[in-house]
């Protein structure tokens, strides 16, 4: 495994005679070998686990590497200060895995791998989109759309900047980036629907809300396999017309689900408009319980 194309995912099981700390190993090996991408272990170790794979020892030393023009390994470098970096996933299952099953668990291991490689080739263009989308948002969704609820919009935008959410794949003006859609066109969930806009007077803010974030049916293959949630923004145009739809598709991160309501852009805001049309006296034991 130390002869590879760039961006050639390498993955093979093994049968070793000894296990990763020199004990008598628990099961089959797993290595991947690749470049270094964020999100290669948690991706791997949830398809192993969804695949019903238990893990009994993980290794992942990442390497600065130096390849000839081949792929063939030349040279193995510190990691900080290398420019270009090496992963190499060793991981022994808790069984052994049945031989005739291998190639299927092969290919599945290549394929979310390549998603991961995917999403963060496309990062960088991904956040410049977020990052215009959310500047048009403020300069011109006034046009359109209630103050509060500009400004609540392009503040989630930049909340998911910052660390809050995985992108896997954003859509603006027929241009897709990052992991292709293989499943069908995805059902959204109205239970966890959130519009912002919804209140804003004239007939395109009542049709068509500024932001929607929902979730759908379809299931992330990259670091958590849930279902994935879709923030929709509609692009108003310098004549405050409606110039099209945007999209970005991922995961929220465990940073964003370790955050109270009452400070995530939205959210707070619907929570305010609730307790104001609730009537919820401040500091009571209704508001504590709505919040």
């Amino acid at each position: 495994m130390d002869s590879r194309a760039p961006d050639e995912v390498g993955v093979r099981l093994i049968d070793p005679d000894v296990a990763l700390d020199g004990s008598p190993p628990a099961g089959t090996v797993l290595e991947v070998s690749c470049d270094d991408r964020q999100f290669i272990v948690t991706t791997v170790k949830e398809e192993l686990h969804q695949l019903g794979q238990s893990v009994a020892r993980l290794v992942h030393p990442v390497f600065g590497s130096e390849r000839t023009a081949e792929g063939r390994l030349s040279a193995i470098l510190p990691a900080r200060e290398a420019a270009h970096r090496d992963s190499f996933l060793q991981v022994e299952l808790a069984s052994r895995f049945p031989t005739g099953a291998r190639r299927a668990l092969v290919e599945a291991i290549k394929g979310v791998v390549g998603d991961v490689f995917a999403t963060t080739d496309a990062f960088a263009a991904m956040r410049a989109q977020i990052v215009e989308v959310a500047t048009g948002i403020r300069e011109h969704a006034g046009l359109l759309y209630e103050a509060d609820e500009v400004t609540e919009a392009a503040a989630l935008l930049d909340w998911v900047l910052d660390g809050n959410f995985v992108f896997l794949r954003t859509s603006r003006g027929g241009q897709r980036l990052g992991v292709p859609l293989r499943q069908p066109a995805p059902a959204e969930v109205d239970v966890d629907d959130v519009d912002v806009g919804a209140e804003a007077a004239g007939a395109v803010s009542e049709s068509r809300p500024l932001l929607r974030l929902t979730r759908t049916a379809e299931t992330s293959t990259v670091h958590r396999q849930v279902p994935m949630h879709r923030i929709e923004v509609v692009e108003v145009g310098p004549d405050g017309g409606v110039a099209g739809t945007f999209e970005v598709v991922g995961v929220f991160s465990d940073k964003a689900n370790a955050e109270p309501a009452v400070v995530t852009p939205v959210l707070r805001w619907k929570l305010r408009r609730i307790l104001e049309l609730e009537d919820v006296v401040a500091g009571s034991h209704d508001e504590a319980a709505l919040v």
